[in-house]
C-alpha cells in the first residue's frame, strides 16, 4: 500500500479539522496515511515538534500531498522544501524512488 504524508496547516482548529476529512478521503480511495492533524502527541505542536514527530515519516512516504491555504503555513513549506531536497539529494545519488509532490489549494 502507497503512503501519504498529507501536510497542511493545522495551526487553528478549522485547518486541523479539515485535514482529518482529507486524510479519511485518502484512505478511502486505498493508501495509508499520515497527517500531523490526527498525531495526538502534538496536540499543541511548535514548528520543532512537528519536524521531529514527521520529518522520518516524509522521507518513508510514497507520495506527499499538501494543502496550500496561503495562511500562516512556515513549517508546511519547510516541509515542501524538505521533500524536493530529499528528491534532489536521491537523483544525485542516482535512486529513483523519489517522494511524488501533489500539491492543491482551497482557497
Amino acid at each position: 500500500m502507497k503512503k501519504v504524508y498529507l501536510a497542511g496547516g493545522i495551526s487553528d482548529t478549522d485547518r486541523k479539522a479539515a485535514q482529518k476529512v482529507i486524510a479519511g478521503k485518502i484512505r478511502k480511495i486505498g493508501y495509508e496515511v499520515y497527517s500531523a492533524s490526527e498525531n495526538d502527541s502534538i496536540n499543541d505542536p511548535t514548528p520543532v515538534d512537528i519536524y521531529n514527530e514527521d520529518i522520518d515519516r516524509i522521507k518513508e512516504s510514497d507520495i506527499f500531498v499538501v494543502r496550500i491555504s496561503g495562511g500562516n503555513e512556515d513549517g508546511t513549506l519547510s516541509e515542501i522544501g524538505m521533500v524536493a531536497g530529499w528528491n534532489e539529494g536521491l537523483q544525485y545519488c542516482g535512486h529513483n524512488d523519489k517522494i511524488t509532490i501533489v500539491a492543491y489549494t482551497t482557497n
